[in-house]
C-alpha cells in the first residue's frame, strides 16, 4: 500500500500538492473554531447512577456550577458593606446566566439595611450557619455565591461578577469555586499551548536540520507533523467540541509518530541513496505497522465511556494515520532525492548479540518483577484542583477562602421524609456535622417535605474528599429513620468518582491496547514466536515505568494515566521496524548474525534518531504550568528511551529464538564469535 500511494504521489505531483493544500486550507477555516475548556459533562460518563441522582438533585441544589466570590472590609456588617453586597446582588440577578444568588443580604428580609444589620446579628448568634459561608468568625470578609444556569458560559460570567464586585465598591475580591476552576484550568491549557508548541517545534526543526543539512527535508518533515495536527483537531473544531486537558497530549503523540514516519523515509532516500520505489518498498511495510500499531493503542480510548477520552483516542488515532498518508505521499513529492554522507551515530548501535546475553534475561525478568511487585501500590489522585501549581492565582484565593471562612468544595445532603425540613432529625443531623468539624449551612428549600444542608469542605487529596463524603453519609444516615430517602451528591464528589472511574478504566483501556498490538504483531510477523519476542521490548520499558512511578510514590493522574498507551503504542514502533526486517532477511535465507548486522547499519541510526525525535516531543511539555502535562511528558519521555535500550540491546539477545532450535545454536555462537 506504501509503495503504490508513494509511486502514485510521484507520478502526479502537482494533483498530490493540490489536494494537500485543498486539505491544509479546509483544516485552517476549522480549527478557527477550535476552542479550549474544561466542561465537567465532558469528564462524566454517559450514565451511571451517581450521576442520575445528581442530575435528579440539581432540582433542589441547582446546576452545582458555583462561582464565590470573596471580599474583605472593616466590619462586613456595616451599613456601607452591606450596601455594596445588595448592589452586587441586584447586578448578578439581572444576569440571564445566573439562576441564584446567596449573599448576606438575601438570607435576612429587611426593610432597610439598618434593619439588616441588627436582624443579621440576631441569626448569627442563635444559628451559625452564616459563619464561615456567608462571613468570617471576625466579621472582616464575607462571601457571595452565584448559582450559574446549565448552559452558562463559566469565563464569561466570572469577569461580569468580578467587574460588577469592583463597581459596587468590594475590595479584595477573591474568585473561587468550580466555576473559577474551569476558567483557571482553560486558560492554563492555552498559556501551555503557546509555550510548548513554538519550543517543540524549533527544537525538532533544529535536530533534523543537524542530521539531514537539508531545509527541504526539514520543511517535509513538518509538513507531514502538520497534516497529523490538522487532522487530529479539525473535526473536534467543526463538531464544536473544546480541546480539554486530556486531548493536548495528542499533540507530541502525533508530532512524535508524524516526524518518525518523514524520519525513515528520509534516512532510506537521502542517507542509504535509495531511489523513491526502493524508499517505499524498504520502508512501506514497517511504516505503516509502526503507525498502526501506535494508531489502536490510543483509538482503544475511543470505546470509553468519558466523552474526553473518547476524542483523545479519536483525535491521536486520526491524526497518526493522516501522518502516516502525509509522509507516503506528501513527503516523496516534497523532497529532492539526493545522497548525503551517514549520519555518525554507529558507536550507539551494538554490532550483534552481547555476550552477557542470559545476563541481560536475568536484568530484564527482575526489572519486570520488581515493576510489577510496586504496581499495587500505586494511588490515583483524580482532584484536578492539584493540576495548577501552588502559586496560581486560584490556589491562592482557595488558600483565602479556607484560612477567612472555609473550603470551597461542596458536599449537598438531601433527605426526603415527612416534615423533613423542620423536624428533630434534620436539627440532630446539622448538630452532627457540626460536631464532626464540618462546616455546614442549611439551606430551606421551601418544600416542608425536604431537609438540605450544604457541607464545606477544603481542597485536599481525593482520597481524603472520598472518606469525608463517606463519613458525611453516615452522620445522615444515622439521623433518619427508615424508610426516608438520603442523597449525598454534589458536583465535586460526582467529578471525582467519575474521574477514579475513569482511571480505572485506563487500566482496561491499556490491557485492550496490547491486545490489539499483539494482533498486529502476529499479522506483521506471521508468526506466534515472532509476536511473543516483539511484546518483550515493547512492554518492559512500559511496565518499568509505572513501576517506578509505584516505588517512588507518583500518584497518577488524569493525564499521566495515558503514559501507559502513548508510551506503548510508539515503544512498538522501533520494534515493528527490526522485526519486520529480520523476517524479510529470513525469508530470503540470510544467517541471523549477518542480517542483524546490516539491519542495524540501515535502519539502526533511524531509530536512534525517531526516539530522539519523540522524547524530545514529551520531553518539551516539561515547560508546562500544569502538573499533570509536565508529568505526563517527562514520564512518556523515560518509557521511550528505555525502548530504545529494549530494542537495541535487549531484542538482539531474544532474535535467536526466533529460528529452529539448532539454528538458534549456531547463530547464537556467530553472533558472540
Amino acid at each position: 500500500m506504501f509503495e503504490a500511494l508513494s509511486t502514485l504521489a510521484l507520478q502526479h505531483r502537482r494533483a498530490t500538492f493540490a489536494a494537500w493544500l485543498a486539505f491544509a486550507v479546509l483544516c485552517a477555516v476549522a480549527l478557527t473554531h477550535l476552542t479550549s475548556g474544561s466542561d465537567p459533562s465532558l469528564f462524566l460518563p454517559d450514565y451511571t447512577p451517581q450521576a442520575a441522582g445528581f442530575e435528579a438533585a440539581c432540582a433542589v441544589i441547582g446546576s452545582g456550577r458555583v462561582l464565590a466570590i470573596g471580599y474583605e472590609a472593616n466590619d462586613v456588617l456595616a451599613p456601607d458593606s452591606l450596601r455594596a453586597v445588595a448592589a452586587l446582588t441586584s447586578s448578578l440577578r439581572r444576569q440571564t446566566s445566573v439562576s441564584d444568588v446567596t449573599s448576606l443580604t438575601t438570607v435576612i428580609p429587611a426593610a432597610s439595611l439598618a434593619a439588616a444589620a441588627p436582624a443579621l446579628r440576631d441569626r448569627i448568634a442563635s444559628q451559625p450557619d452564616l459563619q464561615g459561608s456567608l462571613l468570617s468568625a471576625d466579621r472582616r470578609a464575607g462571601a457571595v455565591f452565584v448559582t450559574l444556569a446549565q448552559d452558562a458560559h463559566g469565563p464569561t460570567v466570572m469577569r461580569e461578577a468580578v467587574q460588577a464586585a469592583r463597581d459596587a465598591g468590594l475590595r479584595g475580591v477573591q474568585i473561587g469555586g468550580p466555576v473559577a476552576f474551569e476558567d483557571a484550568l482553560d486558560r492554563a491549557m492555552r498559556t501551555d499551548l503557546l509555550r510548548v508548541a513554538p519550543l517543540m517545534i524549533l527544537a525538532l526543526a533544529g535536530l533534523l536540520l543537524a542530521v539531514f543539512r537539508s531545509a527541504r527535508a526539514v520543511a517535509g518533515s513538518l509538513a507531514v507533523m502538520g497534516a497529523g495536527l490538522a487532522a487530529a483537531f479539525a473535526p473536534q473544531a467543526t463538531l464544536g467540541v473544546p480541546a480539554t486537558l486530556a486531548g493536548l497530549i495528542a499533540i507530541p503523540l502525533i508530532a512524535a509518530e508524524g516526524l518518525g514516519c518523514a524520519v525513515h523515509w528520509l534516512w532510506a532516500s537521502q542517507r542509504r541513496g535509495l531511489n523513491p520505489a526502493d524508499c517505499a518498498r524498504a520502508v512501506g511495510s514497517p511504516a505503516l505497522w509502526s503507525a498502526a500499531t501506535t494508531a489502536l493503542a490510543m483509538g482503544s480510548l475511543s470505546f470509553s465511556s468519558f466523552p474526553a477520552l473518547r476524542w483523545l483516542g479519536a483525535s491521536a488515532a486520526l491524526g497518526v494515520m493522516a501522518a502516516w498518508l502525509a509522509s507516503a505521499t506528501l513527503l516523496p513529492a516534497l523532497i529532492a532525492w539526493t545522497a548525503r554522507p551517514a549520519l555518525r551515530t554507529a558507536a550507539l548501535i551494538p554490532a550483534g548479540t552481547p555476550r552477557w546475553r542470559f545476563a541481560l534475561w536475568i536484568t530484564a525478568g527482575l526489572v519486570a518483577a520488581a515493576a510489577v511487585a510496586g504496581l499495587p501500590s500505586l494511588h490515583v489522585e483524580s482532584n484536578l484542583a492539584f493540576a495548577l501549581p501552588a502559586d496560581s492565582e486560584l490556589r491562592q484565593a482557595e488558600a483565602w477562602f479556607e484560612q477567612r471562612l472555609s473550603g470551597l468544595v461542596t458536599v449537598e445532603v438531601i433527605v426526603r421524609a415527612p416534615h423533613a425540613a423542620d423536624s428533630p432529625e434534620a436539627r440532630a443531623t446539622l448538630e452532627a456535622l457540626r460536631a464532626a468539624g464540618h462546616t455546614v449551612a442549611n439551606r430551606p428549600p421551601g418544600d416542608s417535605s425536604l431537609f438540605h444542608a450544604t457541607v464545606r469542605l477544603s481542597e485536599r487529596p481525593s482520597a481524603e474528599l472520598a472518606a469525608a463524603e463517606r463519613e458525611i453519609e453516615r452522620i445522615a444516615a444515622a439521623q433518619w429513620p427508615a424508610g426516608s430517602t438520603i442523597t449525598v451528591t454534589g458536583l465535586v464528589p460526582l467529578l471525582l468518582g467519575s474521574m477514579s472511574a475513569m482511571l480505572r478504566g485506563l487500566a482496561w483501556n491499556l490491557l485492550s491496547a496490547l491486545a490489539l498490538i499483539a494482533v498486529a504483531f502476529g499479522i506483521a510477523l506471521g508468526s506466534l514466536r515472532g509476536l511473543l519476542v516483539a511484546l518483550v521490548p515493547t512492554t518492559l520499558p512500559v511496565l518499568a515505568t509505572l513501576g517506578l512511578m509505584a516505588w517512588i510514590g507518583r500518584p497518577v493522574d488524569l493525564v499521566t494515566a495515558a503514559v501507559g498507551c502513548a508510551a506503548l503504542g510508539i515503544a512498538a514502533d522501533d520494534t515493528v521496524h527490526l522485526l519486520i526486517h529480520h523476517h524479510r532477511r529470513a525469508a530470503r535465507g540470510e544467517p541471523l548474525w549477518r542480517a542483524h548486522s546490516a539491519i542495524l547499519a540501515e535502519v539502526g541510526p533511524a531509530l536512534v534518531l525517531t526516539t530522539a525525535i519523540s522524547t524530545l516531543s514529551f520531553a518539551a511539555l516539561a515547560v508546562c504550568s500544569l502538573l499533570p502535562l509536565r508529568g505526563f511528558g517527562l514520564w512518556t519521555a523515560l518509557a521511550l528511551g528505555l525502548a530504545l535500550a529494549a530494542d537495541l540491546w535487549l531484542l538482539p539477545s531474544l532474535l535467536p529464538t526466533l529460528g529452529s532450535k539448532e539454528a538458534a545454536h549456531a547463530d547464537s555462537h556467530a553472533l558472540l564469535a
